[in-house]
């Protein structure tokens, strides 16, 4: 469940709609630089909370997102890097493959197109 929601997070907000083997390292790192807002290199355990947050793709409690963190953060430093994130990525391809199919992503990522587009209005 955990990793599906990671993976359904990255779905519903990755520029690239296609297959996670069609993804290149430079997706992938767009969208780490993406959830690395304050551009360190890495991302921290609130940035990944706020990215989980704000993809709107499911709610989880803080003892559940402590083990998708621990999960992810394999060297146990609280933090992130690009490494550590593409491990994961590629861990669960397969459940990112079928969220990019799901109706409901394409819907959250219909509804944030417009909530853009009406912001830049």
């Amino acid at each position: 469940r955990l990793k599906t929601t990671f993976a359904r997070s990255i779905a519903a907000t990755i520029d690239n709609r296609t297959k996670a083997q069609n993804l290149s390292p430079e997706d992938l790192k767009n969208e780490f630089d993406s959830i690395d807002t304050d551009n360190n290199g890495t991302v921290s355990k609130d940035e990944f909370r706020s990215f989980i947050a704000n993809s709107s793709v499911a709610n989880v409690n803080d003892k559940d997102f402590d083990v998708l963190f621990a999960t992810i953060d394999l060297d146990g430093n609280s933090s992130l890097d690009f490494s550590e994130f593409c491990s994961f990525f590629a861990y669960v391809r397969g459940d990112f493959d079928a969220a990019v199919k799901s109706k409901s992503v394409r819907n959250m990522r219909k509804s944030s197109m417009n909530l853009a587009a009406s912001e830049d209005a």
